[in-house]
């Protein structure tokens, strides 16, 4: 199961020279090991040194409000399989050292430009989490529900069968659902399989 989220920051100047900052983030994966594995581009060409000097790798890493703060965004940083994707596009890509193997942190404007790309990744991640949350949740509680079935079919079905049995079919006249639950029970157009069926369509809609 991963989840994949992506964004693509306006472009901003650095050093005179426009910049574009494109990001992805994933959740999951086979081949994605435990905690954050940060790959980076410039210019989408994998780079592949110095990673602990990089800007993306440090944004990732560090605390807010320099970092980003997984925590608010329900994923966890160590256990999480988390998959950060930077590229950062220009006709001159501010590199923080001779031999191009890094980005340089030095101007707040890209910071910013990476930090919101990949803040803005996590808030779908974020969304997406809550939604399957959500329905592992109402999963679960049906499934529960569902296991009482047969015994609140039962108690119905005593309930009924007395009161056919003390004819109180009179003095639930003015209640029209259980009038019709005593004559059908009477009549045997309801029976324990009925009653079963509905109450199971009842969890299934619930």
């Amino acid at each position: 199961d991963c989840m994949i989220a992506t964004s693509t920051q306006d472009v901003r100047v650095v050093d005179g020279h426009a910049v574009i900052v494109e990001a992805a983030v994933s959740l999951g994966g086979r081949r994605q090991g435990d905690g954050i594995t940060v790959h980076r581009f410039a210019n989408r060409i994998p780079m592949l040194f110095q990673p602990g000097s990089d800007l993306t790798v440090k944004t990732c890493n560090s605390a807010p409000p320099q970092g980003v703060n997984w925590k608010s965004y329900k994923i966890d940083k160590n256990s999480h399989k988390v998959g950060v994707y930077v590229s950062i596009c220009s006709t001159k890509i501010p590199y923080g050292g001779p031999n191009k193997e890094y980005i340089g942190d030095a101007h707040e404007d890209l910071k910013r430009s990476v930090r919101g790309a990949i803040m803005s990744c996590c808030v779908q991640l974020k969304a997406r989490l809550a939604r399957r949350e959500a329905l592992k949740l109402q999963k679960e509680r049906r499934k529960n529900l569902q296991k009482y079935i047969p015994f609140v079919t039962k108690s119905l079905s005593g309930i009924l069968e007395t009161m056919v049995t003390d004819g109180c079919a009179e003095a639930v006249k003015d209640d029209a659902g259980v009038l019709l639950a005593v004559r059908g029970f009477e009549d045997k157009s309801i029976s324990d399989s009925t009653l079963q069926h509905k109450l199971r369509n009842f969890v299934e809609e619930a």
